[in-house]
Protein backbone atom coordinates (compact mmCIF):
# COMPACT_ATOMS: atom_id res chain seq x y z
CA UNK A 1 0.00 0.00 0.00
CA UNK A 2 2.30 1.99 0.82
CA UNK A 3 4.17 1.83 -2.78
CA UNK A 4 0.71 2.37 -4.19
CA UNK A 5 0.25 5.57 -2.50
CA UNK A 6 3.69 6.76 -3.51
CA UNK A 7 2.68 5.61 -6.99
CA UNK A 8 -0.03 7.70 -6.92
CA UNK A 9 1.63 11.10 -4.86
CA UNK A 10 3.73 10.24 -7.75
CA UNK A 11 1.00 10.41 -10.27
CA UNK A 12 -0.68 13.17 -9.00
CA UNK A 13 2.25 15.15 -8.20
CA UNK A 14 3.43 14.88 -12.21
CA UNK A 15 -0.66 15.50 -12.48
CA UNK A 16 -0.29 18.53 -10.90
CA UNK A 17 3.09 19.36 -12.43
CA UNK A 18 1.47 19.28 -15.87
CA UNK A 19 -1.89 21.08 -14.98
CA UNK A 20 0.19 23.75 -13.92
CA UNK A 21 2.46 23.90 -16.78
CA UNK A 22 -0.82 23.73 -18.91
CA UNK A 23 -1.93 26.44 -16.84
CA UNK A 24 0.56 28.57 -17.45
CA UNK A 25 0.96 28.34 -20.90
CA UNK A 26 -2.33 28.85 -21.32
CA UNK A 27 -1.84 32.42 -19.47
CA UNK A 28 1.02 32.97 -21.58
CA UNK A 29 -1.15 32.22 -24.44
CA UNK A 30 -3.75 34.60 -23.07
CA UNK A 31 -1.62 37.44 -21.95
CA UNK A 32 0.03 37.80 -25.13
CA UNK A 33 -3.76 37.80 -26.87
CA UNK A 34 -4.61 40.83 -24.88
CA UNK A 35 -1.11 42.32 -25.08
CA UNK A 36 -1.86 42.08 -28.92
CA UNK A 37 -5.73 43.37 -28.19
CA UNK A 38 -4.47 46.13 -26.40
CA UNK A 39 -0.96 47.14 -28.52
CA UNK A 40 -4.33 47.21 -31.39
CA UNK A 41 -6.66 49.27 -29.43
CA UNK A 42 -4.17 51.55 -28.47
CA UNK A 43 -2.72 51.85 -32.43
CA UNK A 44 -6.51 52.66 -32.90
CA UNK A 45 -6.67 55.32 -30.21
CA UNK A 46 -3.38 56.87 -31.47
CA UNK A 47 -4.60 57.04 -34.84
CA UNK A 48 -7.94 58.83 -34.46
CA UNK A 49 -5.87 61.19 -31.62
CA UNK A 50 -3.51 62.56 -33.98
CA UNK A 51 -6.18 62.82 -37.07
CA UNK A 52 -8.43 64.63 -34.18
CA UNK A 53 -4.25 66.69 -33.62
CA UNK A 54 -3.49 67.31 -37.11
CA UNK A 55 -7.59 68.54 -37.72
CA UNK A 56 -7.45 70.79 -34.91
CA UNK A 57 -3.65 71.94 -35.94
CA UNK A 58 -4.97 72.94 -38.98
CA UNK A 59 -7.78 75.08 -37.79
CA UNK A 60 -6.09 76.68 -35.13
CA UNK A 61 -3.53 77.51 -38.09
CA UNK A 62 -6.19 78.98 -40.33
CA UNK A 63 -7.51 80.61 -37.34
CA UNK A 64 -3.95 82.24 -36.39
CA UNK A 65 -3.59 83.01 -40.10
CA UNK A 66 -6.77 85.16 -40.25
CA UNK A 67 -6.54 86.54 -36.78
CA UNK A 68 -2.73 87.97 -38.14
CA UNK A 69 -4.95 89.21 -41.45
CA UNK A 70 -7.56 91.16 -39.88
CA UNK A 71 -4.49 92.41 -37.45
CA UNK A 72 -2.27 93.44 -40.32
CA UNK A 73 -5.15 94.94 -41.54
CA UNK A 74 -5.76 97.06 -38.73
CA UNK A 75 -2.43 97.78 -37.95
CA UNK A 76 -1.93 98.78 -41.09
CA UNK A 77 -4.73 101.32 -41.12
CA UNK A 78 -3.84 102.34 -37.96
CA UNK A 79 -0.24 103.06 -39.32
CA UNK A 80 -1.16 104.80 -42.22
CA UNK A 81 -3.39 107.49 -40.28
CA UNK A 82 -0.59 107.88 -37.52
CA UNK A 83 2.18 108.50 -41.03
CA UNK A 84 -0.62 110.82 -42.26
CA UNK A 85 -0.76 112.86 -38.85
CA UNK A 86 3.30 112.89 -38.78
CA UNK A 87 2.95 114.08 -42.06
CA UNK A 88 1.28 116.66 -41.46
CA UNK A 89 3.02 117.65 -38.07
CA UNK A 90 6.43 117.42 -40.36
CA UNK A 91 4.96 120.19 -42.45
CA UNK A 92 4.34 122.43 -39.88
CA UNK A 93 7.46 122.38 -37.89
CA UNK A 94 8.87 122.53 -41.07
CA UNK A 95 7.29 125.76 -41.88
CA UNK A 96 7.79 127.45 -38.21
CA UNK A 97 11.92 126.29 -38.72
CA UNK A 98 11.91 128.26 -42.03
CA UNK A 99 10.10 131.62 -39.92
CA UNK A 100 11.35 131.17 -36.22
CA UNK A 101 14.93 129.32 -37.00
CA UNK A 102 16.68 129.28 -40.08
CA UNK A 103 16.15 132.97 -41.29
CA UNK A 104 17.76 134.12 -37.57
CA UNK A 105 20.37 131.68 -38.25
CA UNK A 106 21.23 133.17 -41.86
CA UNK A 107 21.33 136.90 -40.47
CA UNK A 108 23.51 135.40 -37.56
CA UNK A 109 25.91 133.58 -39.76
CA UNK A 110 26.04 136.37 -42.33
CA UNK A 111 26.87 138.60 -39.08
CA UNK A 112 29.50 135.99 -38.40
CA UNK A 113 31.10 135.74 -41.63
CA UNK A 114 31.26 139.49 -41.80
CA UNK A 115 32.90 139.64 -38.77
CA UNK A 116 35.46 137.20 -39.27
CA UNK A 117 36.44 138.38 -43.09
CA UNK A 118 37.23 141.69 -41.46
CA UNK A 119 38.97 140.79 -38.66
CA UNK A 120 41.16 138.77 -41.56
CA UNK A 121 41.70 141.70 -43.24
CA UNK A 122 42.92 143.77 -40.45
CA UNK A 123 44.83 140.62 -39.24
CA UNK A 124 46.68 140.72 -42.45
CA UNK A 125 47.05 144.59 -42.61
CA UNK A 126 48.84 144.63 -39.24
CA UNK A 127 50.50 141.94 -40.21
CA UNK A 128 52.05 143.78 -43.19
CA UNK A 129 52.74 146.48 -41.13
CA UNK A 130 54.37 144.52 -38.27
CA UNK A 131 56.68 143.19 -40.84
CA UNK A 132 57.25 146.68 -42.32
CA UNK A 133 57.98 147.74 -38.64
CA UNK A 134 60.57 144.88 -38.09
CA UNK A 135 62.63 145.37 -41.47
CA UNK A 136 62.95 149.13 -40.61
CA UNK A 137 63.98 148.13 -36.95
CA UNK A 138 66.45 145.25 -38.71
CA UNK A 139 68.15 148.25 -41.13
CA UNK A 140 68.12 150.95 -38.28
CA UNK A 141 70.06 148.28 -36.22
CA UNK A 142 72.50 147.56 -38.69
CA UNK A 143 72.91 151.23 -39.64
CA UNK A 144 73.65 151.47 -36.11
CA UNK A 145 76.25 148.49 -36.14
CA UNK A 146 78.15 150.28 -38.94
CA UNK A 147 77.82 153.75 -37.61
CA UNK A 148 79.44 152.47 -34.66
CA UNK A 149 82.16 150.39 -36.83
CA UNK A 150 82.79 153.44 -38.79
CA UNK A 151 82.79 155.36 -35.42
CA UNK A 152 85.49 152.96 -34.18
CA UNK A 153 87.62 153.01 -37.36
CA UNK A 154 87.92 156.74 -37.58
CA UNK A 155 89.30 156.48 -34.07
CA UNK A 156 91.94 154.53 -35.54
CA UNK A 157 92.33 156.59 -37.96
CA UNK A 158 92.91 159.43 -36.34
CA UNK A 159 95.04 157.87 -34.14
CA UNK A 160 97.29 156.47 -37.09
CA UNK A 161 97.36 160.05 -38.68
CA UNK A 162 98.33 161.92 -35.79
CA UNK A 163 101.25 159.23 -35.42
CA UNK A 164 101.74 158.86 -39.26
CA UNK A 165 102.05 162.15 -41.28
CA UNK A 166 100.39 161.05 -44.05
CA UNK A 167 101.66 162.32 -47.69
CA UNK A 168 98.73 160.96 -49.67
CA UNK A 169 95.24 160.47 -49.12
CA UNK A 170 95.00 156.53 -47.73
CA UNK A 171 92.64 154.43 -49.69
CA UNK A 172 89.53 153.63 -47.12
CA UNK A 173 86.66 150.64 -48.60
CA UNK A 174 84.43 148.18 -46.78
CA UNK A 175 85.23 144.83 -47.75
CA UNK A 176 82.81 141.81 -48.48
CA UNK A 177 82.79 140.45 -44.76
CA UNK A 178 81.75 144.02 -43.94
CA UNK A 179 84.94 144.76 -42.33
CA UNK A 180 87.23 148.10 -42.84
CA UNK A 181 89.75 148.61 -44.71
CA UNK A 182 92.81 151.00 -44.94
CA UNK A 183 95.33 151.28 -47.88
CA UNK A 184 98.27 153.25 -47.46
CA UNK A 185 100.02 154.68 -50.10
CA UNK A 186 103.68 155.84 -50.34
Amino acid sequence: MSKNLSDLAKRLEQSKSRELEQVQQIESEKLHELSQSLRESLRRELTTLEGDMIQRHTNLSKLLSEIRVKTYNEQKEGLQQIESEAINLIQAVTKLKVRYWIVPLIVALSIILGLVIGMWGLGVAISGRTQTLTQLNEQIAEAKKQREAVGQYDQIVQTYRDAIEIKKKPNVWQTDKGTWAVQFKE
